[in-house]
């Protein structure tokens, strides 16, 4: 049971605080602080039920979209807290009491006259560079919604401040809202509709553990650039057979293919070897009862080396050695050594970055709900249902960090459709004439590597 102690500081009401911020959060925190990364996000294109299609329908979708976000909020305790004393070595999530829709919703209804993909890419990137604001007052999250007349889909874009959640809870987010549509649960049961709050439970949220309590950790003695680009579904399949049959995975193949387009733009004299970075979800690793499916920040960095030669499956054995070792030696496990995350932060953004480019997969997300065996029997919605939402493409994309790799590579797909791939970059060190090369690098020969013969 998560307990909080009351604090007034001066001239603001008691703020409730819960526990101090765990290590990785604190590491994230003082990114942030520092202007050394702002967000991060995952959107989700939903299929619109029949029933709230067409204009007159405007005011009925606004407000089952926004039962459902409420819903999938409150089923997530970190998008619920602020923090506290977040200039400080001890920061501290805090209980809110309630949460202002309209400084966390933003909606954009278009004519049929706009660029959808152009208005959805521009609105990415802002959302991934703006800053959140009032972090004691405010959780970290904020949602963006699209929709153009006469099209059947919504376009939900969820960015969110990293210390709250790591990649894979951007996924678990959209997951549990699938859930909430699904599940039609459009009361209004906690909102006030004439000043649009939200309020939240009275008792203190129950907070996942931080990493370092959920599992032991065991040791032996700018302005952002960007670009994304799909992969349909039946050439995404051609490309998962290919990297079987090559004993790779579609991670190591980006890693292959962002060395080889760097390779080839940068002077062997200014770069004889390239280091990249993986991100690797730990939540398999921590034991139950502990929720896997919470949003939280369980993540860790796997480095991978690069001479003249380097191949796919290299990178993938480079991260099944590590999956094998679990968090034995894991770099997570010094992070309760650092006292001051933002001396630390300072120091490193002093000296040369580490890594060329930085590659984080989410894998797939289901375009409709995981029902229970007893739903099914009990004769849940059929997958016809007029009724019924799904999810038709999901894009992550994350912020250019000023102390990691130039390009950020992010990855994801829905079950059955096709991979969208997102690239992010600082324009003042790494050109937009480069960044956007890459990008039609990656786009090319994914292509040729779906059309490679078995």
């Amino acid at each position: 049971m998560a307990q909080s102690q009351e604090v007034s500081p001066p001239g603001m009401a008691k703020l409730k605080r819960l526990r101090q911020l765990g290590n990785i959060d604190m590491y994230q925190l003082a990114m942030y602080m520092l202007d050394q990364y702002r967000g991060t996000s995952v959107s989700g294109r939903y299929v619109i039920p029949a029933y709230l299609a067409g204009s007159d329908a405007r005011p009925r979708l606004v407000s089952t979209v926004e039962a459902a976000i409420c819903d999938a909020v409150l089923q997530h305790p970190t998008l619920q807290v602020g923090i506290a004393d977040a200039d400080s070595r001890k920061p501290t999530w805090v209980q809110l009491e309630s949460l202002d829709l309209d400084e966390h919703l933003t909606w954009r209804f278009l004519d049929r006259s706009s660029e959808f993909e152009d208005v959805l890419r521009e609105t990415t990137m802002s959302q991934l560079d703006a800053r959140f604001p009032d972090l004691e007052k405010r959780p970290g999250w904020k949602i963006t919604l699209l929709h153009q007349e006469q099209t059947d889909f919504v376009e939900i874009l969820f960015t969110w401040n990293h210390p709250h959640a790591d990649g894979m809870s951007g996924k678990i987010f959209h997951e549990t809202l699938l859930r909430s549509f699904d599940a039609a649960r459009t009361s209004t049961a906690g909102r006030d509709a004439a000043s649009r709050a939200l309020a939240l439970p009275a008792s203190p949220p129950d907070l996942p553990p931080p990493i370092e309590r959920a599992v032991k950790l065991p040791r032996d003695a700018g302005e952002l650039g960007a670009g994304a680009h799909g992969v349909g579904g039946a050439a995404l399949a051609r490309v998962l057979a290919a990297c079987r049959r090559r004993r790779t995975t579609l991670t190591g193949l980006l890693h292959v293919l962002a060395l080889a387009s760097l390779a080839s733009r940068v002077a062997r004299a200014r770069a004889p070897g390239f280091q990249s970075l993986t991100a690797v979800n730990l939540r398999r690793f921590i034991p139950a009862p502990a929720p896997h499916r919470a949003m939280s920040n369980c993540v860790t960095l796997r480095t991978h080396e690069f001479g003249a030669a380097a191949v796919a499956a290299a990178v993938r054995a480079n991260i099944a050695r590590r999956l094998e070792a679990g968090v034995r030696n894991d770099q997570v496990g010094i992070t309760k050594f650092v006292g001051d995350w933002q001396a630390q932060m300072r120091d490193t953004a002093r000296r040369p970055r580490q890594c060329s480019w930085f590659v984080t997969n989410l894998g797939a997300i289901g375009a409709r709900p995981q029902r229970e065996e007893a739903e099914e029997e009990d004769g849940g919605e059929a997958e016809g249902d007029a009724r019924a939402w799904a999810l038709r493409r999901a894009q992550f994309a994350v912020s250019a960090e000023t102390t990691q790799a130039a390009p950020m590579i992010a990855t994801m797909t829905v079950a059955g459709e096709g991979l969208r791939v997102a690239c992010s970059w600082q324009e003042c060190i790494f050109d937009v004439a480069l960044g956007d090369r890459v990008v039609a690098d990656l786009e090319r020969w994914l292509q040729q590597v779906a059309a490679l013969p078995e």
